[in-house]
């Protein structure tokens, strides 16, 4: 069983959907998303804590719209997580993003 270190905490901007981060959490600024509802925002995570059995949590808020990304999946392979959000809210969310996210 692998460990959380809780405070090991890094933070990237991310680049055309992705970004690395060798931390076991972290926060990312993401490029301006505009995605009308339904929309779909397919996200890369590289990071070395990541291992073919390890569970990925996260999260995408935007402040700059009213957008309500949800996670709909994540495919997991060694050293990378794919994160697929989609935006449920019923009307189109514009503006950069702040993902967060945990390796366990």
């Amino acid at each position: 069983m692998t460990s959380i270190n809780l405070g090991d905490t890094g933070v990237a901007t991310s680049s055309a959907g992705a970004a690395t981060v060798n931390h076991s959490s972290g926060v990312i600024t993401t490029e301006a998303l505009t995605g009308a509802t339904q929309t779909t925002y397919v996200f890369t995570l590289t990071n070395n804590c990541i291992y073919a059995a390890s569970q990925v949590m996260a999260q995408l808020t935007t402040g700059a719209g009213p957008g309500a990304w949800v996670v709909q999946s994540v495919v997991i392979t060694a050293g990378q997580a794919v994160i697929t959000f989609r935006n449920t809210s019923g009307s189109t969310s514009a503006g950069a993003g702040t993902l967060m996210f945990l390796v366990c």
